[in-house]
Order: structure tokens, then C-alpha cells, then sequence
């Protein structure tokens, strides 16, 4: 897949894997690997790889305005909640963040990972947004 000039950091990234896990919730027959070569194949500007230049560790970057178009692209109504107004039924996407100002995020979704979305990152663990995924 490098050879196609995919990065598979970002494949194997956080933002993919949870995706992956609320499509399959969905009935969205989707891979990790579909969902990250189609990000990737949308991103027009290259800006994993540029801004891998300056740390390999960013090749793994989703950022949320890539990521909520991507579930729309794929029939999928997002809304931003507060995180506080999740329920059990709901299929959501949670931005964390931790320590670190630039490279401690991760993308965890619910309700699989509910446990973990409070503490991913110990007591540094930040909620930075939440958004619920319809089916349209």
C-alpha cells in the first residue's frame, strides 16, 4: 500500500479504528484500511506528509473536519452533544485529549470504549468533543 502512496501509520491510526467500529455498529460494511485509504484519497492538500517532515508521529493525524466530512460522504448525519448527554443506544465519536498539546489525541467511540473515554490519558484526559452518528 506505501507503494500506492498510502501512509499506513494513519491507517492503523486511531481515527480509522474507530471509525471502523461504528460503521461495522451501523451495518456500514467498511475496513479500517477502506476507511483510511479514502480519507486519505479526499485530503487534496498532502498535509500527513508535510506535516510528517517535521515528526513521523503526525502522519497519523485525522483532524475532525476530515473525519466528520468522511462520515457524511458515507450517508452518516453527525451532531455535536455534550459529552454528558450520551446515551447507552447512541453511536458516537469522542476527540480526546491528553499532556500534550499537539501529539496526545485519540479518537474513541461509543459506546465500545465507554470505559476508556474518561481516562485514555490518566487525569490528564481532556474531552475536547463529542458527536453522535446517524444512519440518514
Amino acid at each position: 500500500m506505501r507503494k500506492q502512496g498510502y501512509e499506513l501509520c494513519h491507517i492503523d491510526s486511531c481515527g480509522p479504528e474507530a471509525l471502523s467500529h461504528i460503521f461495522q455498529k451501523l451495518g456500514i460494511p467498511k475496513t479500517r484500511t477502506q476507511i483510511g485509504q479514502e480519507i486519505q484519497d479526499a485530503d487534496r492538500i498532502h498535509y500527513r506528509t508535510l506535516l510528517g517532515l517535521v515528526r513521523h508521529k503526525f502522519n497519523r493525524i485525522t483532524c475532525p473536519l476530515e473525519l466528520l466530512n468522511y462520515c457524511r460522504s458515507q450517508g452518516l448525519a453527525t451532531t455535536k452533544v455534550p459529552y454528558g448527554t450520551l446515551k447507552e443506544e447512541d453511536v458516537a465519536i469522542i476527540l480526546l485529549r491528553g499532556p500534550g498539546p499537539i501529539d496526545d489525541w485519540h479518537w474513541i467511540e461509543w459506546p465500545n470504549k465507554k470505559a476508556e473515554v474518561e481516562t485514555f490519558f490518566g487525569d490528564d484526559t481532556k474531552i475536547i468533543s463529542t458527536h453522535v452518528l446517524t444512519k440518514l
